[in-house]
């Protein structure tokens, strides 16, 4: 059995292959191309989630704002506010009775002057300081099942129900947040 080797050379070139010119810097062009996609992708998605978590802070500082507003709005209910104090044109943000299904803070304008109160407490980082408007529901009767059908025909007066509605501003004049608490205040106190 015989061998047969041949001297066979190889060449390798460095010059390219006539089919394949141009190819290596298309494929380099492509892989760019889509790198530069992805990058501005990510980049678009990031500005949009500091965008939202800026919007969710505007819209906390709001509700805390109106939360104090809310608050300050029972401490002058339970200190200071009287019947009295209600007119029938809803003066100082101080409403009286409306027809049932009448909507106060959906009519009302917010920004006009006396037709709120102002919080009396300041905070800082808001766009304007929070506001509050009172609404006089009505008052609660407590009728005696035990005095009904003769002896004693009277009722027991319950306590006065107000309505409070108040509205806080964040940084930005765009974010709005309304808060609303019934109140009952105790006759001999009204």
């Amino acid at each position: 059995m015989a061998i047969n080797i041949s001297n066979r050379t190889q060449k390798f070139s460095m010059l390219p292959d006539k089919n394949s010119q141009g190819v290596a810097l298309v494929m380099g062009l492509l892989i760019l191309l889509v790198m530069t996609i992805i990058g501005a992708a990510a980049m678009e998605s990031s500005s949009l989630e500091e965008r939202m978590a800026g919007n969710a802070l505007d819209i906390n500082v709001a509700f805390q704002a109106a939360e104090t507003a809310l608050d300050d709005a029972e401490n002058y209910s339970k200190t200071t506010l009287k019947m009295a104090h209600f007119s029938a044109l809803g003066q100082s943000g101080l409403y009286p009775e409306q027809n049932a299904g009448t909507l106060i803070w959906e009519t009302i304008d917010w920004e006009a002057v006396g037709s709120t109160k102002n919080a009396s407490s300041t905070i800082s980082g808001v766009h304007e300081n929070p506001t509050y408007i009172l609404e006089y529901l009505q008052q609660i009767v407590y009728e005696d099942p035990i005095n009904q059908g003769g002896y004693d025909e009277q009722a027991t007066l319950g306590p006065h129900i107000i309505r409070i509605t108040s509205r806080g501003k964040g940084a930005s004049e765009n974010s709005s947040v309304l808060l609303q608490s019934t109140y009952g205040i105790e006759p001999n106190k009204f």
